[in-house]
């Protein structure tokens, strides 16, 4: 339990340079403020079901702070306001963490109590996504709306944002586009909580949505974006991957054209959790590195995206740098133009089975092409390298002769231990290094082009382009 002080001080960490949202998330299943109907964390300190503990724990901790009146949203609320900062809150809309596991304080007497309201009845398995609630239910949408309600009247944020990626199911498989129209009604509803929060407060709450990264992907779990932008429900959407992997090819531009077409005064935010799976579907999760987070930035910017928005940016080590670089010089254009970044391969978690964009594994068996976005060009003084990973170790030479980025041919080419950007536990066995002119990297689409092998044996299971760039 932290005092007031410590909880200003907390905004004074995370919201500085560039910073300019701070999300706040009051809820999981249970919920760490008093509510309406939502259930409180400290609740779980008299469930039945949850084992009892002499001392701390999150309950315990939760209950503290509502005995001593320390409320931190409206701290931090107030605190953002001081800095300049734009206040939200963020409300998860399915959280199904820990759902296999019965004793875990944060499943809520609703969750429990009611099994025929989850989207397989009964389920309480290790496949969470069965045991979320289904919102063609209208007592799973009214317990829902109770607590969007409570945010918007009992704070003063900017914005109230209704996540649907934590988790992203919420209705029962195969009855998705059936069952959109109940997901369309509760974003009507929200609204309205909203447009009364607006005229209670003197000032605009905004309605936002966190969704899959393409739109296609959002509908396919029933949520119908525009058609919420055409009845003028949403201010800000942000497309943003679920966890495993960050989409590296987020498809920024086709947001716009498609919701601007409609509503050009919407607001879309592109969105990235905090680690990347370059391996295709089946690899090994990441933490991203600092390059790689401006990779994702430059490559949105190219598309004309306004700002990036970031996910789980709390659970980033502090001792790698990462932290601190993100929060004080940022991602916008002009941070990312003269330092190293980096465009893994990656793919799109939540989308049509077509629509994933998997570039992959691929046999060497002929010519692959693997592509991605820049937003600027390599500066002068850079090194442009391409790192690939295979499933067996090449011979280094004579693959660079079948090698080319953007039409151009490698000035060199040599071995590189996978520990440098890939998981030491991941399935390829061999890395190569292949480094070009810096004048053969370019401002948009980029194609690196690799095969046929000599070894039909030989897979591509990875693929990096990285602008190195000396630090001065």
């Amino acid at each position: 339990v932290y005092t007031e002080a410590e909880y200003r001080a907390y905004i004074d960490e995370v919201c500085r340079g560039p910073v300019t949202h701070f999300f706040m998330c009051p809820n999981a299943m249970r919920c760490n403020i008093p509510a309406t109907r939502f259930e409180p964390w400290w609740m779980a300190l008299d469930d039945p079901e949850v084992p009892k503990r002499p001392s701390g724990g999150k309950a315990r901790a939760m209950k503290e702070l509502r005995d001593t009146g320390v409320n931190p949203y409206r701290i931090w609320a107030a605190k953002c306001r001081e800095k300049g900062v734009s206040p939200w809150f963020s409300m998860r809309m399915n959280d199904i963490h820990d759902v296999h596991n019965p004793a875990y304080g944060g499943l809520s007497r609703f969750w429990r109590d009611h099994p025929e309201y989850r989207r397989v009845p009964g389920s309480a398995d290790r496949n969470w996504a069965n045991a979320a609630f289904d919102y063609a239910h209208k007592e799973v949408r009214d317990f829902h709306l109770s607590f969007v309600k409570d945010l918007c009247d009992g704070y003063d944020v900017d914005g109230v944002e209704l996540d649907w990626m934590r988790f992203p199911y919420h209705l029962r498989a195969g009855h998705e586009a059936e069952d959109a129209h109940f997901m369309t009604e509760f974003i009507r509803t929200a609204h309205g909580f909203t447009v009364a929060a607006s005229q209670r407060l003197g000032h605009k709450v905004k309605l936002g949505v966190r969704v899959p990264t393409d739109i296609e992907g959002a509908q396919a779990i029933g949520l119908d974006v525009l058609a919420w932008v055409r009845e003028g429900l949403v201010d800000l959407i942000v497309p943003c991957n679920f966890f495993a992997t960050v989409d590296f090819l987020l498809p920024y531009a086709d947001w716009k054209a498609r919701v601007g077409a409609i509503d050009p005064k919407v607001e879309i935010l592109p969105g990235l959790d905090n680690g990347v799976v370059k391996e295709g579907g089946r690899g090994i999760r990441q933490n991203l590195t600092l390059p790689e987070y401006r990779g994702f930035a430059d490559s949105l910017h190219a598309e004309g995206a306004p700002g990036i928005y970031i996910f789980n940016l709390f659970v980033t080590p502090r001792k790698d740098g990462v932290w601190d670089s993100l929060l004080t010089q940022g991602l916008s254009p002009a941070q990312i133009a003269n330092r190293s970044r980096a465009y893994p391969t990656s793919y799109r978690e939540n989308s049509v089975p077509n629509g994933r964009g998997f570039q992959v594994p691929v046999p060497l068996t002929q010519r692959q092409s693997v592509v991605f976005r820049a937003g600027s060009p390599a500066p002068s003084g850079a090194t442009v390298a391409v790192r690939c990973a295979f499933n067996r170790t090449p011979e280094p030479n004579a693959l660079a002769s079948q090698v080319a980025f953007n039409g151009i041919s490698p000035i060199g080419v040599e071995q590189e231990s996978k520990a440098v950007w890939m998981p030491t536990n991941s399935a390829s066995t061999a890395s190569l290094r292949f480094t070009f002119p810096v004048q053969a990297f370019r401002a948009g689409q980029n194609r690196f082009e690799i095969g046929p092998a000599e070894d039909p044996s030989l897979v591509l299971r990875a693929c990096e382009t990285f602008v190195e760039v000396p630090e001065k």
